[in-house]
């Protein structure tokens, strides 16, 4: 049963998860290996790309943990500024696009809305 059934998903919820998901190809089409083989590199981020997927999934479907993983991924979106000076143009790109989307993250998947659609319809006071 998806927790918050018959509650309308949030206004953008769509367009952010399919934004997300855009974010994790790119990232590992334009990553480059440091210090580790190219195919361990691969395929190590190639499992990471699809476990995000699964959780981006129970993101769309209002799971409050893949809310709060995505809340992580967005702090360490932030983390990521510090790799700025040692990467390529398409990577530095991707570092500030996730950046500016985990910014914007952190702001609404806390707004009052969001967080009563994730936890299922529970308003914020009642928790």
């Amino acid at each position: 049963m998806i927790p918050n059934s018959g509650l309308a998903r949030p206004a953008g919820l769509r367009e952010v998860t399919l934004l997300m998901c855009l974010f994790n190809v790119a990232g590992f089409i334009v990553w480059q290996p440091r210090g580790m083989n190219a195919g361990t590199f691969r395929v190590t981020c190639g499992i990471a790309v699809l476990i995000s997927f699964v959780v981006l999934w129970q993101f769309w479907h209002g799971r409050n943990w893949a809310r709060w993983l995505v809340l992580v991924t967005s702090v360490l979106s932030l983390i990521n500024i510090a790799l700025f000076a040692s990467v390529t143009a398409p990577e530095k790109f991707l570092i500030v696009a996730e950046a500016a989307l985990g910014v914007w993250l952190l702001f609404w998947l806390n707004t009052k809305l969001v967080r009563t659609y994730f936890r299922g319809g529970i308003a914020a006071s009642a928790a």
